[in-house]
């Protein structure tokens, strides 16, 4: 979340938004709710800039919370799949395009990765709509990654080379889709930057561009969006998870002047809950570095320098193995399976496979402050043990010719008959007696 604004350019937009409302009451019959909405909107992005400076490692954080963002918007699409599930994912190299439940989602991730990083250098253009999409909707053509759709939308058909119709956007639409942003980032009076934004995401919804996936996309803008205002890739989609249903009803009446301030509302406030919830987190993963920093520097002796080095690791990336520990530290398989062990006795890292072999170990802390309902599996206090080889299998042949071993008897119930008594000699000592 690197800033992109000054300090005096934020507080100039905080003193001229009350007034840029005002302009706009009478153009789209904005009350004193709005108003107040938009306030605390302002607050909470300050605050969440404030909260940023506090991070050792902005970009960690956002690059996490943007995860969690496309898990979220996914699930708002009926995708069952987690902020864990990407992590896995991510961890063992899956490809978009796999059979994957989490495939969608990491969609969804490569596309807010790289619009945002993209937003501060570039604008947006129309090719670069459709290239998003592209990016966005690779894992649609499998049943269960279908994004909302609240109507049927407009498509072009153009035939491929190989004689199959391929659906096309609607470039019509497209070329609005772009012109809404365009707007969004110029200057204007008539009404704050944050409202345009929400304004600019329910008309990519209602555009209906594209085949599939045109609420993910309108969701999409709105972190790329704040970042390119206010320097912060802010997403909403855990704000309207619990509210889809109102989310929905509000995108759709969004086009009649009335419904277009309830939408305005409900967007401001999204964005102050969405704002506030960010800044808790990142105070809660403050207090949750320093507390495992010191409890490595108190127990791990001679090892708490390759400690810290894996801890600040785990920071960027929640999901280890003993052979990425091992990668990390530089030391032997036996050094990094003890280290790993310890980081768990420590409550640093989990067990998450349930596996005594091939385990997969996750920063469990870290990742229940962006998922607070991550199970949890009990890990194993044995170390891992590379296998041994095994010796091949001795062929058909050779198992014949090997002698076979005698099977115990069964007992039988007839007596048994007295052993044969060998007859004793008499000796010298016989004949004295």
């Amino acid at each position: 979340m690197a800033l992109s604004k000054t300090s005096e350019a934020r507080h100039s937009d905080e003193r001229t938004a009350s007034s840029a409302l005002l302009e706009a009451d009478a153009a789209l019959g904005l009350g004193e709710s709005v108003r107040a909405e938009l306030r605390r909107a302002d607050r909470a992005l300050c605050r969440l800039e404030g909260a940023v400076f506090a991070l050792p490692d902005a970009d960690a954080f956002s690059r996490m919370h943007l995860r969690d963002e496309a898990a979220r918007s996914c699930m708002l699409a009926g995708n069952a799949a987690t902020l864990a599930d990407i992590l896995m994912a991510e961890h063992a190299s899956m490809a978009p395009g796999a059979s994957d439940s989490a495939s969608a989602p990491i969609c969804c991730w490569n596309a807010l990765q790289t619009s945002v990083n993209q937003a501060p250098r570039e604008s947006i253009s129309t090719e670069s709509i459709i290239n998003l999409h592209a990016v966005l909707s690779a894992a649609d053509s499998r049943p269960g990654n279908r994004g909302y759709s609240g109507r049927s939308a407009t498509v072009e058909s153009s035939r491929t080379n190989t004689g199959r119709v391929a659906a096309q956007p609607a470039m019509a639409a497209v070329r609005g889709i772009a012109s809404d942003l365009e707007r969004v980032a110029q200057e204007d009076t008539s009404l704050p930057a944050i409202a345009r934004i929400g304004l600019a995401q329910a008309s990519i919804e209602g555009a209906q561009a594209f085949a599939s996936g045109n609420a993910r996309m309108g969701r999409l803008f709105v972190p790329v969006l704040l970042k390119q205002r206010y320097g912060v890739a802010l997403g909403i989609s855990r704000f309207l998870q619990g509210r889809s249903a109102e989310y929905r009803y509000l995108v759709e009446s969004s086009a009649s002047p009335g419904g277009r301030a309830k939408w305005i509302e409900f967007f401001l406030r999204a964005v102050a809950e969405s704002a506030a919830q960010s800044a808790d987190e990142i105070r809660q993963v403050v207090a949750l570095r320093e507390r495992h920093r010191s409890a490595l520097v108190s127990s791990l002796g001679h090892a708490v320098g390759r400690g810290l080095r894996v801890l600040e690791r785990l920071f960027r990336g929640p999901v280890a193995t003993v052979k990425h520990v091992r990668a990390i530290t530089g030391t032997s398989y036996v050094a990094a399976n003890h280290l790993v062990a310890r980081l768990v006795q420590l409550g640093v890292l989990e067990e998450f496979t349930g596996y005594r072999r091939n385990r997969v170990f996750v920063y469990g802390g870290y990742l229940r402050v962006f998922d607070k309902e991550l199970r949890k599996v009990v890990a194993t206090q044995e170390v891992d043990r590379e296998e041994p080889r095994k010796s091949p299998e001795p062929s058909k042949q050779l198992r014949e010719q090997q002698p076979v071993a005698k099977q115990p008897s069964e007992p039988t119930t007839e007596p048994r008959k007295p052993a044969f008594k060998r007859r004793r000699t008499k000796t010298l000592s016989d004949h004295l007696l």
